[in-house]
Protein backbone atom coordinates (compact mmCIF):
# COMPACT_ATOMS: atom_id res chain seq x y z
CA UNK A 1 0.00 0.00 0.00
CA UNK A 2 1.46 2.85 -0.91
CA UNK A 3 1.50 6.71 1.51
CA UNK A 4 -1.62 7.29 0.02
CA UNK A 5 -3.24 4.04 1.28
CA UNK A 6 -5.92 2.93 -0.75
CA UNK A 7 -8.00 6.48 -1.20
CA UNK A 8 -11.27 5.00 0.04
CA UNK A 9 -14.12 3.54 -1.65
CA UNK A 10 -15.56 5.06 -5.11
CA UNK A 11 -19.22 4.09 -5.98
CA UNK A 12 -20.06 3.79 -9.55
CA UNK A 13 -23.45 5.69 -11.09
CA UNK A 14 -25.15 2.65 -12.89
CA UNK A 15 -28.47 4.82 -13.47
CA UNK A 16 -29.11 8.90 -14.37
CA UNK A 17 -29.10 11.37 -11.71
CA UNK A 18 -33.21 12.23 -11.16
CA UNK A 19 -32.33 15.99 -11.18
CA UNK A 20 -29.27 18.83 -10.83
CA UNK A 21 -30.36 18.89 -7.31
CA UNK A 22 -29.57 14.96 -6.73
CA UNK A 23 -26.27 15.66 -9.05
CA UNK A 24 -24.97 18.84 -6.62
CA UNK A 25 -25.83 16.41 -3.67
CA UNK A 26 -23.66 13.56 -4.74
CA UNK A 27 -20.86 15.47 -6.49
CA UNK A 28 -20.49 17.83 -3.37
CA UNK A 29 -20.65 15.48 -0.62
CA UNK A 30 -17.64 13.63 -0.83
CA UNK A 31 -14.99 16.66 -1.02
CA UNK A 32 -16.40 18.83 1.56
CA UNK A 33 -16.69 15.93 4.16
CA UNK A 34 -13.38 15.01 3.23
CA UNK A 35 -11.97 18.81 3.59
CA UNK A 36 -14.05 18.85 7.07
CA UNK A 37 -12.12 16.02 8.13
CA UNK A 38 -8.79 16.95 6.40
CA UNK A 39 -8.46 20.68 8.01
CA UNK A 40 -8.39 19.85 11.60
CA UNK A 41 -6.22 16.68 11.07
CA UNK A 42 -3.60 19.33 9.13
CA UNK A 43 -3.61 21.70 12.25
CA UNK A 44 -3.08 19.51 14.64
CA UNK A 45 -0.29 17.63 12.29
CA UNK A 46 1.02 21.13 11.85
CA UNK A 47 1.25 22.30 15.81
CA UNK A 48 3.12 19.60 16.17
CA UNK A 49 5.79 19.00 13.69
CA UNK A 50 8.89 21.05 14.07
CA UNK A 51 10.63 23.80 11.83
CA UNK A 52 14.02 22.87 10.52
CA UNK A 53 16.58 24.44 7.49
CA UNK A 54 15.70 23.15 4.13
CA UNK A 55 18.56 20.16 3.13
CA UNK A 56 19.33 19.21 -0.22
CA UNK A 57 18.07 15.63 -1.65
CA UNK A 58 15.02 16.59 0.60
CA UNK A 59 11.22 17.33 -0.96
CA UNK A 60 8.85 20.20 -0.04
CA UNK A 61 5.74 19.81 0.18
CA UNK A 62 3.74 21.74 -2.30
CA UNK A 63 1.45 25.03 -1.10
CA UNK A 64 -2.21 25.61 -1.44
CA UNK A 65 -3.75 28.45 -0.25
CA UNK A 66 -5.17 26.84 2.31
CA UNK A 67 -2.20 24.75 3.33
CA UNK A 68 -0.13 27.63 3.10
CA UNK A 69 -2.69 30.07 5.52
CA UNK A 70 -2.64 27.24 8.09
CA UNK A 71 1.30 27.29 8.35
CA UNK A 72 1.02 30.78 8.92
CA UNK A 73 -1.75 30.06 11.79
CA UNK A 74 0.27 27.69 13.46
CA UNK A 75 3.76 28.51 12.81
CA UNK A 76 3.57 32.34 13.03
CA UNK A 77 4.67 33.06 9.08
CA UNK A 78 5.34 31.98 5.73
CA UNK A 79 7.06 28.38 4.93
CA UNK A 80 8.86 27.63 3.28
CA UNK A 81 10.86 30.95 3.18
CA UNK A 82 13.74 30.03 1.14
CA UNK A 83 15.58 28.40 3.89
CA UNK A 84 13.08 26.70 6.71
CA UNK A 85 10.15 24.72 6.16
CA UNK A 86 8.01 22.27 8.04
CA UNK A 87 9.42 18.57 8.57
CA UNK A 88 5.58 16.71 7.67
CA UNK A 89 4.69 14.44 10.28
CA UNK A 90 2.27 11.79 9.99
CA UNK A 91 -0.52 14.12 11.24
CA UNK A 92 0.33 16.96 8.40
CA UNK A 93 1.41 14.56 6.08
CA UNK A 94 -2.46 12.89 6.21
CA UNK A 95 -3.89 16.45 6.30
CA UNK A 96 -1.73 17.79 3.09
CA UNK A 97 -3.08 14.56 1.16
CA UNK A 98 -6.61 14.65 2.41
CA UNK A 99 -6.75 18.62 0.49
CA UNK A 100 -4.49 17.24 -2.41
CA UNK A 101 -7.63 14.13 -3.23
CA UNK A 102 -9.83 16.73 -2.68
CA UNK A 103 -8.57 19.18 -4.92
CA UNK A 104 -8.42 16.62 -7.70
CA UNK A 105 -11.68 15.59 -7.22
CA UNK A 106 -12.82 19.25 -7.63
CA UNK A 107 -11.42 19.64 -11.14
CA UNK A 108 -14.37 21.01 -12.67
CA UNK A 109 -14.59 18.41 -15.73
CA UNK A 110 -16.44 15.80 -16.60
CA UNK A 111 -17.43 12.33 -14.04
CA UNK A 112 -15.03 13.85 -11.35
CA UNK A 113 -16.98 15.44 -8.19
CA UNK A 114 -16.25 18.97 -9.76
CA UNK A 115 -17.11 18.10 -13.04
CA UNK A 116 -21.28 17.10 -11.57
CA UNK A 117 -20.88 19.76 -9.49
CA UNK A 118 -20.08 22.49 -12.69
CA UNK A 119 -23.02 20.84 -14.66
CA UNK A 120 -25.72 21.27 -11.95
CA UNK A 121 -24.82 24.58 -11.66
CA UNK A 122 -24.49 26.12 -15.10
CA UNK A 123 -25.93 22.67 -16.64
CA UNK A 124 -24.98 22.11 -20.37
CA UNK A 125 -22.48 25.30 -20.51
CA UNK A 126 -20.07 23.25 -17.85
CA UNK A 127 -18.70 21.29 -21.50
CA UNK A 128 -17.61 24.87 -22.62
CA UNK A 129 -15.01 24.11 -19.81
CA UNK A 130 -13.43 21.20 -21.35
CA UNK A 131 -11.20 23.07 -23.67
CA UNK A 132 -9.79 25.70 -20.90
CA UNK A 133 -9.40 22.88 -18.06
CA UNK A 134 -7.50 20.86 -20.72
CA UNK A 135 -5.37 23.42 -21.46
CA UNK A 136 -4.21 24.49 -17.91
CA UNK A 137 -3.35 20.80 -17.45
CA UNK A 138 -1.55 20.57 -19.84
CA UNK A 139 0.30 23.96 -18.81
CA UNK A 140 1.03 22.53 -15.58
CA UNK A 141 2.48 19.26 -17.17
CA UNK A 142 5.69 22.00 -17.99
CA UNK A 143 5.65 22.65 -14.29
CA UNK A 144 5.56 19.77 -13.03
CA UNK A 145 5.15 16.17 -15.15
CA UNK A 146 2.97 14.69 -12.50
CA UNK A 147 0.39 15.98 -14.20
CA UNK A 148 0.66 14.20 -17.40
CA UNK A 149 -1.49 11.19 -16.59
CA UNK A 150 -4.43 14.06 -16.24
CA UNK A 151 -4.19 15.05 -19.01
CA UNK A 152 -4.40 11.70 -21.01
CA UNK A 153 -7.38 10.97 -18.59
CA UNK A 154 -8.75 14.41 -19.36
CA UNK A 155 -8.04 13.90 -23.39
CA UNK A 156 -9.83 10.32 -23.01
CA UNK A 157 -12.54 11.22 -20.45
CA UNK A 158 -12.97 14.66 -20.13
CA UNK A 159 -15.69 15.15 -22.35
CA UNK A 160 -18.46 12.53 -21.04
CA UNK A 161 -20.81 13.93 -17.89
CA UNK A 162 -23.51 12.62 -15.85
CA UNK A 163 -26.60 14.18 -17.70
CA UNK A 164 -29.66 14.28 -15.08
CA UNK A 165 -32.58 13.08 -16.41
CA UNK A 166 -34.43 16.32 -15.39
CA UNK A 167 -32.88 19.15 -16.35
CA UNK A 168 -35.35 21.73 -16.25
CA UNK A 169 -35.87 21.70 -12.06
CA UNK A 170 -33.05 24.07 -11.12
CA UNK A 171 -30.69 24.59 -7.95
CA UNK A 172 -32.56 26.35 -4.85
CA UNK A 173 -30.66 28.66 -3.15
CA UNK A 174 -29.03 26.93 -1.02
CA UNK A 175 -27.52 24.19 -3.20
CA UNK A 176 -26.82 27.27 -5.45
CA UNK A 177 -24.60 28.53 -2.64
CA UNK A 178 -22.71 24.84 -2.20
CA UNK A 179 -22.13 24.45 -6.08
CA UNK A 180 -20.44 28.30 -5.86
CA UNK A 181 -18.36 27.38 -2.17
CA UNK A 182 -16.99 23.91 -3.31
CA UNK A 183 -15.99 25.25 -6.46
CA UNK A 184 -14.39 28.36 -4.43
CA UNK A 185 -12.27 25.48 -2.76
CA UNK A 186 -11.27 23.83 -5.26
CA UNK A 187 -8.78 27.20 -5.97
CA UNK A 188 -8.26 27.17 -2.40
CA UNK A 189 -6.46 23.31 -2.13
CA UNK A 190 -5.80 23.06 -5.76
CA UNK A 191 -1.39 22.69 -5.40
CA UNK A 192 -0.10 23.32 -9.23
CA UNK A 193 3.52 21.32 -7.61
CA UNK A 194 2.59 18.84 -5.32
CA UNK A 195 6.26 17.89 -4.53
CA UNK A 196 9.29 19.91 -5.00
CA UNK A 197 13.02 17.97 -4.83
CA UNK A 198 15.45 20.61 -3.17
CA UNK A 199 18.76 20.54 -5.81
CA UNK A 200 20.48 22.81 -3.77
CA UNK A 201 20.20 24.99 -0.49
CA UNK A 202 16.70 26.27 -0.52
CA UNK A 203 16.13 26.08 -3.75
CA UNK A 204 13.40 23.45 -3.92
CA UNK A 205 12.61 21.99 -7.91
CA UNK A 206 9.64 20.15 -8.97
CA UNK A 207 10.46 16.06 -8.94
CA UNK A 208 11.02 14.57 -11.94
CA UNK A 209 9.87 11.44 -10.98
CA UNK A 210 6.58 12.69 -8.94
CA UNK A 211 4.34 9.04 -8.17
CA UNK A 212 1.76 10.95 -6.11
CA UNK A 213 -0.31 12.41 -8.98
CA UNK A 214 0.02 8.97 -11.43
CA UNK A 215 -1.08 6.83 -8.50
CA UNK A 216 -4.02 8.69 -7.48
CA UNK A 217 -5.68 9.24 -11.37
CA UNK A 218 -5.14 5.49 -11.49
CA UNK A 219 -7.28 4.92 -9.08
CA UNK A 220 -9.70 8.00 -9.90
CA UNK A 221 -9.94 6.19 -13.61
CA UNK A 222 -13.26 4.40 -12.54
CA UNK A 223 -14.86 8.16 -11.82
CA UNK A 224 -14.43 8.96 -15.75
CA UNK A 225 -15.73 5.66 -16.92
CA UNK A 226 -18.98 5.70 -14.46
Amino acid sequence: ISAFGTLGAFIQLREPMRNRKTLLDVGAAGPLAGLIVAIPILLIGLSTATVGPITPGGAVEGNSVIYALAKIIIKGHFLPDGEFDVYVNQMTWAGWTGLLVTALNLIPIGQLDGGHILYSLIGEKARRFYYPVLLAMIALVFVSDAWLLWVILLLLFGRVYATPLDMITPLDKRRRAIAIFSLVVFVLVFVPIPLSEVVAEGTPLPRDSVHILPAIGLVLLQRFRR
